[in-house]
């Protein structure tokens, strides 16, 4: 959701220079982020029955929780940097879009953050 505010209010500021390639990069973002949940709740799955697998496996599968929620957090912040932006540099009347996203991505930045933490301690 995050994504998508930061791309109309990129497209509706049509005197922002880069206002077309934040939309495009927040809107790519948007699309990966699906993605990167499916990675995240795959890696979930993993830690689940981690008596049944061999250790080498074991230590694959935290790997990859760590790796997952990490790439949601970086993705998260970029979208809220994207949204600082927007925030900047959108019409008025849609800042507080603006402002939306980037509460929305920081949060989501600061529970992936938390989640890849708890992975990290077992």
């Amino acid at each position: 959701m995050a994504g998508s505010l930061v791309a109309m209010v990129a497209r509706g500021a049509s005197a922002w220079e880069d206002g077309a390639r934040i939309a495009g990069r927040a809107t790519a973002l948007r699309e990966a982020l699906p993605e990167l949940a499916r990675a995240e709740t795959q890696a979930v799955r993993g830690l689940l029955p981690p008596g049944r697998l061999p250790e080498a496996e074991q230590a694959a599968v935290r790997e990859r929780a760590i790796q997952s929620p990490a790439a949601i957090e970086e993705a998260a912040r970029e979208v809220a940097e994207l949204a600082e932006l927007a925030e900047v540099n959108g019409k008025p009347a849609m800042r507080a879009d603006a402002t939306a996203a980037r509460l929305l991505a920081t949060a989501a930045a600061q529970v992936a953050a938390e989640i890849t933490a708890a992975n990290q301690s077992g």
